[in-house]
C-alpha cells in the first residue's frame, strides 16, 4: 500500500514494496518476539534479518542502487549487526 504515482516516481522502492512478504509464520513470530517478548522492535527485526539471508535476498530481487547495479552487491545481511 502506497501513494499513487509511487511507482513511476520510485521503481526501485516500489519493486522492493512488491517483492516483500511475509509468511504468517513469521509475523507471529515478530509480533510475539515484540509483544510478548517485551524485547525493542529494531532489535528483533535486526534477528530476523541476519536469520532469514534468503527471504531479504529474495525482496532485493531486481532492485538497483540509485547509481545502478544491484542493490544486494551493496547490501550485506551482516550489516544488521552493527545498524
Amino acid at each position: 500500500m502506497a501513494r499513487g504515482g509511487l511507482s513511476e516516481q520510485c521503481p526501485n522502492l516500489a519493486r522492493l514494496f512488491r517483492n516483500m512478504t511475509f509468511t504468517i509464520s513469521a509475523e507471529n513470530h515478530l509480533m510475539s518476539a515484540v509483544l510478548e517478548g517485551n524485547t525493542n522492535r529494531r532489535r528483533v527485526a535486526k534477528q530476523w534479518i541476519e536469520d532469514n539471508p534468503q527471504m531479504v535476498a529474495s525482496w532485493l530481487e531486481g532492485v538497483t542502487r540509485y547509481q545502478g547495479g544491484p542493490i544486494s552487491k551493496v547490501f550485506d545481511v551482516s550489516q544488521a549487526k552493527n545498524a
